[in-house]
């Protein structure tokens, strides 16, 4: 088992007319990796983040939002 030292990016892609608020990524393995985030209509974002990881994990993200 290595653990990893990575950059972690996340592209959000808005291509619709509603703006959101409170974007959260998780990870059971990480916990929070973003938190807060918000993301107008019409527009890109990207987010990038250190994070330590080990080889041997399964990583699964969730994103959650608020539409504002």
């Amino acid at each position: 088992r290595r653990v990893l030292f990575r950059s972690l990016t996340l592209t959000l892609k808005n291509t619709g007319k509603v703006n959101y608020t409170n974007i959260n990524v998780t990870d059971p393995t990480l916990g929070q990796v973003f938190s807060n985030l918000t993301l107008d209509a019409g527009k890109t974002e990207t987010y990038t983040k250190e994070v330590t990881i080990t080889d041997s994990a399964d990583y699964l993200f969730t994103l959650t939002a608020t539409d504002a």
